[in-house]
């Protein structure tokens, strides 16, 4: 979101200046508000589909416009790391992720890919680099069920405060433990709460889970 207003700040900038260079260079007020009106219909443009796409990443609940909206924009780092870990796609997904720019982004979507694939060692060194709390020990709490380290997992889960995300790994919990039956409740409890990409990612993992020969994780 900060992006966003830097985004739309520079763009209001560049207009307004763009403006006064117009004015300047012809001295006539109407082709200065006629430019400026052109740009300023690309820049409401711009600003309704960006809305438009927040909105259906965040709360949508049709999961076949937020796929069509990934696979739009596949070739941006973000939504194609998404799509290629939702489908268990794990070499697509690396490419992605050594695309992004942002090290906190990497660090999570490489550690999460690590956890995915159970590699311990490269998903601690990149949960190392995550600053943000909730999702280093959501990450450690994950990376714990794949080896069955029961007292690291709770000592991750014991900090971790977001109740959807509680309940993605108490589903987790649940298949670890072989109690399949709870964790298909919680799974889909967790799967009707959610919305946008995040419900996404729950439904096609879930998918591609299931359809493993060698499952090790309900999601």
């Amino acid at each position: 979101m900060n992006r966003l207003i830097v985004r739309y700040t520079v763009y209001f900038l560049l207009l307004f200046g763009l403006g006064l260079w117009s004015y300047r260079e012809t001295h006539q007020w109407n082709l200065m508000i006629l430019g400026m009106g052109v740009l300023g219909a690309l820049l409401a443009f711009t600003v309704i589909v960006t809305k438009r796409n927040l909105r259906l990443m965040r709360l949508s609940t049709n999961m076949n416009r937020v796929e069509r909206h990934l696979r739009q924009y596949r070739r941006r780092p973000f939504h194609g790391f998404i799509y290629a870990m939702a489908r268990h796609d794990f070499a697509s997904a690396r490419k992605y992720a050594a695309r992004h720019r942002d090290p906190q982004r990497r660090a999570i979507s490489f550690a999460a890919l690590a956890t995915a694939e159970m590699n311990g060692e490269d998903a601690k060194r990149w949960i190392a680099e995550i600053a943000n709390p909730e999702a280093k020990h959501y990450l450690l709490a994950l990376q714990a069920l794949t080896v069955r380290d029961w007292e690291g997992y709770h000592a991750a889960r014991a900090k971790v405060c977001d109740e959807h995300t509680l309940l993605i790994l108490s589903a987790e919990e649940a298949y670890a433990r072989g109690d399949m039956t709870t964790a298909q409740t919680l799974g889909q409890q967790a799967i009707d709460q959610a919305r946008g990409l995040n419900r996404y990612a729950l439904v096609k993992s879930l998918e591609s889970s299931t359809q493993s020969p060698n499952r090790t994780k309900y999601f």
